[in-house]
């Protein structure tokens, strides 16, 4: 017997940061936690990302704004299960916001897709909840 799935759920895929997250740890990449699904998305919603729905080959974006503007050496990476899909990049900035992505990323049904931080200050990077935080997969 095999099951075939009546709806499929193709890119773009979007989720947002439910809530702040202050970072445990100051020089670990810690994975950002704890995500909602956002306004006109499916549902692929995952605590530690995006729970892949369906097999694609797709550009994977993030953006993190933290809420203070103070100068931190802090960066982002982006996974696929655990493994780095994008090195750490470093933003040695006063600002709040960092974006950073990798193309042609292949995913498959059940592959999560996680973004982390590595911060100097903890205190001075705790990531911003809501829209101005996502993580998204889309077909460039």
């Amino acid at each position: 017997m095999s099951i075939v799935r009546a709806f499929r759920t193709p890119p773009p895929w979007r989720v947002v940061k439910n809530g702040r997250y202050t970072p445990t740890a100051t020089g670990a990449d810690l994975v950002i936690q704890n995500w909602l699904p956002d306004s006109g998305f499916p549902d692929v919603a995952h605590v530690s990302g995006i729970l892949v729905p369906d097999a694609a080959t797709v550009t994977v974006r993030a953006q993190v704004t933290r809420t203070v503007t103070t100068s931190n050496n802090w960066g982002l990476s982006l996974t696929l299960n655990g493994v780095e899909i994008l090195g750490l990049t470093n933003a040695s900035i006063v600002g709040s916001s960092l974006t950073v992505s990798v193309p042609n990323v292949a995913v498959v049904e059940g592959d999560v897709l996680s973004v982390r931080i590595r911060t100097a200050q903890a205190s001075w990077a705790v990531v911003e909840s809501g829209a101005v935080t996502f993580l998204e997969a889309f077909v460039a």
